[in-house]
């Protein structure tokens, strides 16, 4: 997960005021729910029902 601005492709999702953007790419290749949690503890958790993505994410402003 990075900071990034919009490009002309992205898919952009807007959930409580913040902006997530998916490349194409990212897009096809999550063919399942995509959940992103956060935890005070362990940051950000990016997951799918069957697998976790990555965890421990944290986003320096």
């Amino acid at each position: 997960m990075v900071l990034d601005e919009p490009k002309a492709n992205d898919e952009i999702l807007v959930i409580d005021d913040q902006k997530f953007l998916f490349d194409p790419f990212t897009v096809q290749t999550f063919d399942e729910p995509l959940k992103l949690d956060y935890s005070e503890i362990q940051g950000f958790k990016l997951s799918t029902p069957s697998e976790i993505l990555a965890y421990g994410l944290y986003i320096n402003l």
